[in-house]
């Protein structure tokens, strides 16, 4: 679609807006409309309406059009008072309107004809009935948000209070760390079956999500989250929201931060947490370990007013200011156990490591019979063959088997090692190795690891027990500024900042491999919105937003340049952030050397304008805008960019038969030629090395959208909710064209297409990457832009509601629409820029344990000249073979869901309200990172796959992004609200559901993956099953109850102040929620085919949950069998098994809860102490079962961890003015 073709359909919805009036239910704001009638129900044009927020004093107007209706768009969430006027007719005063965010309060006008100077003044009944709207969601309002508990104050948790909403049963993937020790996951949820990451959170009015890769910086998936405190309210629409939303398939969590008012106003807080009133974890206690020790502080607090200059500017009415901020301190331990050198070896300069054989246990036998214990070092320089049958003339000892076997010699302090066959009671002898064949790069590096704690043992012998910190600091500062009553501002910035130090496992540039890092997540986000009034009936609204987030997590030696060279390791790239020591694995001791994926630079910006001009004609009210949001990220995720190496310990152990103990000995000695006759000359060293291109990738898309709305009040009480909207999603491209596509013909071969963006082309391949796609029948394409691939043009999405207002205690409300999301997050794997020539491996190991690695050159590979004969920055370089060839769908299909709903919602008390209803989805065009590359008929188990693979000289099994799965969601969702009456406030719901889909969650490995995605006739649809989140019955219940006891309560009216100060002023809060088990798979234990996957078959008429069916063994074994094994002429589907999902996990149930104690100091001030304890009863939320293997019935089916945390309490203060 061209440039032009865009714009003009924008102009066309544009235009259709400025036919219309003014329309409500805009992001982050809210609405009023109502009827102005006599009292002979006749309508009255032509009145004056006004209308006044009570806090800040700002007034707007309105007046009636010839069928009596007006409406106030745009208005934020707040407290309202409504005034008419009419000549001739007395005027009419409604007070305490409630108006809050994506909702619209009916205001009806009974004018009385009389005198103007009396007045009619009637106080409106809070918002219960919603009669304006098909759409379903959940208002969370300021009381909720700040007294029910929240685990780390995050209130995105408080989403799941809504009917519909399922929590994972595992950690949402890819996030990191929440700073509060929380459960993270609960802000991340499925919403009426939506995938996880298809929840659109908007803070006053702008995108607050992290794009391109995804995020959970600080436990959820939102650029900044400021504190409950500074949030006025949040709603979550979770199905058939009017047209002005797009962006995502899930929910919309809508939330505004507060605002200044006419009176100064704010809070102080300190929350405190340790680990003394928790209790310990069940697994924890099981095993008899004892509670670590844990700190939290969070503190912080809000101030806002009008902006007053003494003598100069008084904002009163006019301009306001809001400011908060909070800090949270974290330490934790994190203990870490680790395998070191012994005193002696050190001490020894490593020529002695007898200590391998006496701290170990064990033995084992080579090929001639001869008897070792495990730890004894072999001498590599005497690896030979030995003949079938024949006697190897250096040992005198024959070999009893038929084919060829290798052996080698050990060490021996003294004397020839002919003849002897048991080795075992030798060890003063043994394992002592001469100065002349030690590295002495390979004792520096050695040298590096501490002395052992527990010198009693060898593994697990070194421990310490460091803190884990994190810091985080986060501001938000919001002016607003009424110019006149047809003119008003607002800008926000909103500002964090996270921490974490993770200790290492090991001291220095040692590191141990264990992820040691700086951790810092600064992001910032800028929001304003300015309305103007340009006539009673025509409003413009500019919205500019603009968000920025980075994940930096760097090691701590990452810009010490030079390391790796001062242990001889030469040719490692010395640029930023990659310094530090090259990772180096050692069969029997902890690793040495930085983590691999480190360092991650993650950088996501994000500028979005959205224009909306709102109108009304008659009974419609229409509104019409464009979105445009401009999303760029880029990426520095090298996996192994320090190079890499691996001694197992196979050439200094038996051949073929390593106890993984000798790594050590297999670093010390130094290749050389082979000091035995007959044998292999340069046998040893390194077992496997690899490293990767310091390479990122930057990726630019553009989202835009435009919608035409029109909410016809077709009678006093049927309201129509028409709208349409268009959505367009530019494909990802990389700004410098580093980016690569492979086609596969029919999505898996015979042949293919590799496009490469047309600046990538100009980057230098190896000859041999481009002979082996030639060969493999796949064609190169320069493409002409950046963006390898198309997207979808034709994404119109229909909006369909009504409400019927029955009686003043009953409405009706249903809708349908659709919905488009191509923003999901699907991590750095969804990428196309980590294909070959940008981002690259390199990569070899040795043949088998009696063979040298060699590199390109014929010399054999040692950590001293490995990187420096092959160039890590050189993708020339590279031996084709064996390469991902990563590829996303070139015609792309935007993915959809179609929502339904019917709803019957009565208002049975002034207070109560029950809604019941039903909600359905379904999803089609889903996003799935399957594969390709993939063998396409059955075979019997061992047959290679090189010769059923479409593209052999690749690597099998390559991602490959497509949108072809589906989705279905059927549920029965019933509501219960009782606002707050007698200091009581319950909302609660029940959900009854099923969701089925064949999308396997993208980013979650805890779910296994397709069995046979390219099985012609069984393929993604052959995976249809239960959602991973699909729970049965899920129940939220939540409330605050202030009890009526004490001064100017019901109970207690008048007592003195020192009575009060006892037991008045209690308050409770709580938040429960009750979710039935999820779905899991079990595979089979025993391969079935030679290249598809297999999953259990459930045994006709055995009960799945027989048994103990408790932690210990939570399923019958006896109920799951394996699938006969495929033959070559297998055509049946059998061999693949059962359906995913064949049992359920535990069930989830959980009380938060806290209690306050209030004390009044005076009229304007007040003190506050709180306790809160999550998880309260301390019941072990269990997670899935694990050790799925049924034929090992003793371990089968056993939990071993837990979903959420044993009971954790808190303690805070507050003080309010």
């Amino acid at each position: 679609m061209s440039l032009k073709t865009v714009l003009l359909m924008l102009l066309l919805f544009a235009g259709v807006g400025l036919s219309g009036t003014i329309s409500y239910g805009q992001l982050g704001s809210g609405g009023i409309t109502g009827t102005a009638r006599d009292r002979s129900g006749a309508t009255v044009s032509d009145a004056s309406i006004s209308l006044e927020n009570v806090a800040t004093g700002v007034r707007s107007s309105a007046t009636t059009n010839a069928s009596g209706l007006y409406v106030f768009g745009s208005v934020p969430a707040g407290k309202y008072t409504v005034r008419a006027e009419h000549a001739g007719f007395e005027p009419y005063l409604v007070t305490d309107v409630d108006v809050h965010i994506q909702q619209v309060q009916t205001v009806d006008i009974e004018f009385a004809t009389g005198n103007v100077r009396q007045e009619v003044m009637v106080s409106a009944a809070a918002p219960l009935l919603q009669t304006e709207d098909g759409s379903i969601g959940q208002t969370i309002g300021t009381e909720i948000l700040n007294d029910v508990p929240l685990n780390g104050r995050n209130w995105l948790s408080l989403g799941q209070l809504s009917a519909g909403v399922a929590m994972p049963s595992t950690s949402a993937p890819g996030i990191a760390g929440s700073p509060s020790g929380g459960t993270a996951a609960n802000t991340f949820y499925s919403v009426n079956g939506a995938n996880l990451w298809q929840n659109d959170v908007r803070l006053n009015g702008i995108n607050n999500n992290i794009e391109v890769f995804g995020g959970g910086y600080a436990g959820s998936n939102a650029t900044v989250n400021p504190p409950p405190d500074a949030i006025q309210e949040f709603r979550l629409q979770n199905g058939n929201y009017n047209a002005e939303f797009g962006h995502s398939t899930g929910a919309v969590v809508d939330a505004v931060t507060k605002s200044g008012t006419n009176a100064l106003h704010g809070d102080l807080w300190e929350y405190f947490r340790n680990e003394a009133l928790d209790s310990n974890d069940y697994f924890s206690k099981l095993n008899g370990t004892r509670k670590g020790t844990y700190r939290q502080n969070q503190f912080g607090g809000t101030i806002g007013g009008p902006v007053m200059i003494p003598k100069v500017y008084d904002g009163r009415n006019k301009t306001f200011f809001f400011f908060d901020y909070q800090g949270t301190k974290v330490a934790t331990p994190a203990a870490a156990t680790s395998t070191v050198p012994t005193v002696g070896m050190k001490q020894s300069g490593f020529s002695n490591l007898q200590d391998l054989i006496t701290m170990n246990s064990g033995t084992h036998t080579d090929g001639l019979g001869r008897i070792f214990r495990n730890g004894t070092i072999l001498d590599p320089a005497t690896t030979r063959p030995v003949a079938a049958h024949a006697v190897d003339p250096i040992s005198g000892l024959q070999n009893a088997t038929s084919s060829t076997i290798y052996v080698r010699d050990p060490f021996l302090a003294a004397g020839s090692s002919a003849g002897i066959v048991d080795f075992t009671g030798r060890i003063s002898q043994l394992n002592i190795l001469p100065q002349s064949r030690i590295d002495p790069n390979a004792v520096k590096l050695l040298n590096l690891y501490p002395d052992p704690t527990n010198t009693t043992v060898f593994s697990n012998n070194y421990y310490i027990n460091p803190k884990q910190t994190s810091d985080v600091k986060q501001y938000d500062i919001r002016i607003d500024e009424n110019f006149r009553e047809k003119d008003s501002l607002f800008v926000v910035f909103d500002k964090s900042y996270f921490d974490v130090v993770t200790p290492g496992r090991l001291a220095g540039p040692a590191i141990g491999q264990s992820g040691a890092q700086d951790q810092h997540f600064p992001a910032y986000m800028i929001s304003s919105g300015y309305i103007h009034t340009v006539t009673p009936n025509l409003l413009n609204e500019l919205h500019v937003g603009f968000g920025h987030s980075n994940k930096l997590q760097i090691p701590f030696d990452a810009n010490q340049m030079g390391i790796p060279e001062q242990y001889g390791i030469q040719g490692i790239p010395q640029v930023a952030n990659n310094g530090g020591l090259t990772p180096i694995s050692i069969g029997g001791l902890t690793g040495i050397g930085e983590s691999g994926f480190r360092p991650t630079i993650q950088t996501v910006y994000d500028t979005e304008i959205t224009e909306n001009v709102t109108r009304i004609f008659q009974k419609h009210n229409m509104r019409g805008g464009v979105q445009v949001d401009d999303i760029y990220g880029s990426i520095v995720q090298p996996s192994n960019s320090r190079g890499s190496f691996t001694f197992s310990g196979q050439f200094s152990d038996i051949p073929n038969k390593s106890a993984g103990l000798n790594g050590l000995a297999d670093m010390l000695l130094s290749p050389i030629p082979s000091t035995v006759r007959g044998g292999t000359d340069n046998v040893g060293g390194i077992t496997s090395y690899g490293g990767n291109a310091f390479a990122g990738s930057n990726y630019q898309r553009r989202f835009i959208g435009a919608y035409f709305q029109d909410n016809w009040k077709v009678t006093s009480k049927l309201t129509l909710n028409l709208g349409l909207r268009w959505d367009f999603f530019t494909p990802y491209g990389d700004t410098a064209g580093r980016q690569a596509n492979f086609i596969p013909a029919g999505g898996n071969g015979p042949t293919g297409t590799y496009y490469i963006a047309n600046d990538g082309c100009k980057v230098g391949r190896s000859p041999t990457f481009d002979a082996l796609l030639k060969s493999n029948n796949i064609n190169i394409v320069c493409d002409s832009g950046i963006r390898t691939g198309n997207a979808q043009k034709t994404n119109f999405a229909p909006r369909l509601g009504f409400a019927y207002r029955a009686s003043s205690s009953l409405a009706f409300r249903g809708g349908y629409g659709i919905t488009y999301g191509a923003l999901a997050n699907l991590g750095y794997n969804g990428t196309l820029g980590t294909n070959y020539p940008f981002v690259y491996s390199i990569s070899n190991s040795a043949p088998n344990s009696q063979s040298p690695l060699l590199l390109p050159n014929g010399q054999t590979a040692t950590m001293e000249n490995t990187f420096a004969v092959l160039n890590l920055a050189d993708p020339t370089q590279v031996n084709g073979a064996g390469i991902a060839l990563y590829g996303r769908q070139w015609n792309y299909q935007t993915p959809y869901v179609q929502t339904f709903n019917l709803a019957l919602q009565n208002q049975f008390t002034q207070h109560d309200s029950v809604e019941i209803g039903y909600v359905g989805t379904v999803g089609r065009h889903l996003d799935i990172l399957g594969a390709t590359n993939q063998p396409s008929q059955i075979q019997p188990p061992g047959t290679s796959f090189l010769n059923y693979i479409p593209f052999p000289a690749f690597s099998r099994g390559s991602i490959y992004e497509t949108t072809n799965a589906m989705s279905s969601y059927n549920s029965m969702q019933l509501t219960y609200e009782h606002q707050t009456s007698f200091g009581l406030g319950v909302l609660a719901n029940y959900t009854y559901s099923k969701c089925l889909t064949n999308q396997r969650s993208p980013q979650n490995a805890a779910v296994p993956g397709y069995r046979a995605q390219t099985l012609p006739g069984f393929g993604i649809n052959g995976d249809y099953g239960l959602c991973d989140a699909d729970s049965t019955h899920v129940t939220h219940f939540s409330g605050t109850y202030k009890i009526p006891v004490g001064r100017g309560m019901l109970v207690g009216n008048s007592m003195n102040r020192a009575l009060d100060a006892v037991i008045g002023g209690w308050q409770t809060n709580w938040i429960y929620t009750y979710q039935t088990g999820q779905p899991f798979t079990i595979s089979c234990p025993t391969s079935t085919t030679a290249f598809f996957g297999c999953f259990a078959n459930v045994v006709q008429g055995q009960d799945i949950y027989a048994g103990p069916h408790n932690r210990t063994q939570w399923l019958n074994p006896s109920a799951f069998s394996n699938p006969a094994p495929a033959t070559s002429s297998q055509a049946s589907f059998a061999v693949l098994g059962s359906s995913p999902g064949q049992a359920r996990g535990p069930r989830y149930n959980n009380l938060d809860a806290s209690i306050f104690k209030n004390f009044t100091m005076t009229e304007r001030w007040r003190f506050q102490l709180r306790l809160e304890s999550f998880n309260a009863l301390n019941l072990a939320q269990f997670a899935q079962p694990m050790n799925l293997n049924f034929n090992n019935p003793t371990q089968f089916s056993s939990i071993t961890g837990l979903r959420g945390n044993a009971r954790k309490v808190q303690v805070a203060a507050k003080i309010f003015f």
